[in-house]
């Protein structure tokens, strides 16, 4: 089957299309082909992540349920490190918690505007899930319809300078070379090309560097940058959990523990996110069982959930179709992309801040920034299942025990955020 744009948001033609698919089928290959365990003296040598029971496309005939995948995007590596109160400080920095702490395949920015006393307010919350790879790989094959993609996000047209870094009409070249030279400066201004390492990247883009340097997609907010929120990121993650993962019983295999799938795929301190669990559990329960999994149409991270009406204006709770809630970038409910939630600049008199959170987990206060929107939203990935079909012994794979697990909070990954901490105190309390 041919998979349309992400959430059916934009109108591509045959030849666009062809592109987007080509992209999808170029990460199943490269991850296929990866070890499927991360870890000296892995139980088998000769596995690989490419599994029976995850396709890079479903068969056309399929009439599968869809299932979600969702989890809440608010990050938790910080929340495990620092606790909740100073995790919202950290991501609610602005550019630096975005690129550092975003790591659930959401991000936001939060728009500020000065009040009638001159003082700096936040205003409202823009959230975005959309796939970096995909604004590349539109930006490579045709800069016009990046440009009009960009002006649906943004509300006014960006000049070529913003997207390109240089008019697209002064590359020159064969077709090929002027593809790659417009994916380059594109991937450079806009998307960066995440954390990949430099073996997976093609030559015209091992120079460019992990985040974009462009202020389009730093100072706004067109599509995720973080280095881990990305299409081949989530097909790899996909990939290690569709294995029938397997610990020995009495009466034959049965279902191996989280912890040591973790252990073996990935190191013992990757869980410290909530979507690789998620990831690793719907695999791991479709393979053991015998059913396959595919990425159902169209391919993309939604926002599935949200609960508004823990949001409350003069003393009113808001609803999903109030007017300070407006999703876009999506075909309808479970395949939007982006959320932009407070009032609009109109309403000069009102601030993001004037709104009350009220989820009765703790006293009520003032909604300040992003964190506390994403703590509303259920973000995730629709997959197509079906089968079953048995499970031959030789295809399980066991893991073994978890005795050297490592909690997220004993990891390095929280000293860098301590780390990060202490420079945000710094800049909070100056030192005299």
């Amino acid at each position: 089957m041919r998979y349309d744009p992400p959430g059916w948001a934009d109108r591509l033609d045959a030849r666009l299309l062809r592109k987007w698919n080509r992209t999808i089928r170029c990460w199943f290959r490269f991850y296929g082909s990866e070890p499927l365990y991360k870890i000296k003296d892995p139980p088998r040598s000769d596995s690989t992540l490419a599994s029976p029971f995850f396709a890079s496309e479903p068969p056309t005939d399929t009439t599968g349920p869809v299932v979600e995948a969702k989890w809440s995007p608010q990050p938790l590596l910080p929340i495990t490190c620092v606790g909740l109160e100073r995790a919202q400080e950290l991501c609610d920095r602005g550019l630096l918690g975005r690129r550092t702490l975003h790591a659930e395949y959401a991000e936001y920015r939060v728009v500020c505007r000065r009040d009638k006393t001159g003082r700096r307010r936040p205003k409202r919350v823009e959230v975005t899930t959309e796939l970096p790879d995909y604004w590349l790989c539109v930006a490579r094959h045709d800069p016009l319809k990046v440009r009009e993609m960009a002006t649906e996000v943004l509300g006014f047209e960006p000049s070529w300078m913003q997207l390109y870094g240089i008019e697209p009409d002064q590359i020159t070249g064969t077709p090929r070379a002027r593809e790659r030279e417009l994916e380059r400066r594109f991937a450079q201004q806009v998307t960066g090309v995440g954390a990949g390492s430099l073996d997976r990247l093609p030559a015209h883009l091992k120079d460019v560097p992990e985040q974009p340097t462009g202020s389009l997609n730093r100072g706004r907010l067109l599509c995720m940058t973080f280095s881990l929120n990305r299409l081949g990121d989530l097909i790899e993650i996909l990939l290690m959990g569709a294995h029938p993962w397997a610990a020995a019983g009495p009466a034959g295999p049965r279902p191996a523990d989280f912890h040591a799938v973790f252990r073996v795929l990935t190191g013992p301190e990757f869980a410290c996110r909530r979507s690789d669990p998620v990831f690793i559990a719907e695999g791991q329960d479709a393979a053991f069982n015998g059913f396959k999994l595919a990425l159902a149409n169209p391919p993309g991270i939604y926002m599935l959930g949200f609960t508004p009406q823990v949001f409350r204006f003069q003393d009113k709770p808001l609803d999903d179709d109030h007017d300070w809630v407006r999703f876009s970038r999506g075909a309808g409910k479970g395949y939007r992309q982006r959320l932009e939630f407070g009032p609009p600049d109109e309403l000069a008199d009102v601030f993001l801040d004037d709104i009350i959170v009220d989820d009765g987990t703790e006293a009520p206060r003032p909604l300040t920034g992003g964190f506390q929107v994403l703590q509303q939203l259920e973000v995730g990935v629709r997959l197509v299942r079906w089968g079953p079909t048995s499970v031959a012994p030789g295809q399980f794979e066991y893991p073994g025990d978890r005795r050297d697990w490592t909690p997220c909070n004993a990891s390095k990954r929280c000293g860098d955020v301590l780390e990060m901490l202490d420079g945000h105190e710094q800049v909070r309390v100056p030192k005299s």
